[in-house]
């Protein structure tokens, strides 16, 4: 408080709420760039833009019996369902994960294997100056 009152005239009966404000102009300041952040995670997956990474389920439709137990499944929102399930937003699965698949019993959905994506995260890395050595 003495920096601020040195740059600033706050008068003694003000200080109580001088300081709350300063106080929640912090916090505000804070809860943004803490949204930001997560927003930029969601984003990306350790420092490669999300989009960058074909790792997203596919469905062979021919299999498919519409059940929709992937939809439902599905916390992070890939999946729609109108006339049966469709992957309505790739860039939302999460990397490496394929819960979804086990759920499926006309085994329709299908991911990369772990083998590919290894070697494209290792490209990306590459690409995006995060490799290792």
């Amino acid at each position: 408080m003495k920096d601020l009152k040195a740059h600033n005239y706050v008068p003694a009966s003000a200080e109580d709420d001088y300081s709350k404000g300063v106080w929640e102009a912090y916090l505000d300041a804070k809860t943004a760039r803490d949204s930001k952040r997560r927003e930029e995670a969601k984003d990306s997956y350790r420092g490669i833009p999300r989009c960058e990474i074909q790792w997203f389920p596919r469905i062979d439709y021919d299999l498919c019996s519409k059940c929709g137990k992937c939809v439902k499944f599905c916390h992070k929102g890939v999946y729609s369902c109108d006339d049966g399930p469709k992957v309505a937003n790739p860039y939302s699965c999460v990397v490496s994960r394929t819960g979804c698949v086990a759920q499926c019993s006309e085994k329709a959905i299908s991911f990369p294997s772990l083998v590919e994506l290894r070697e494209e995260l290792k490209a990306l890395r590459k690409r995006y100056g995060l490799d290792r050595g």
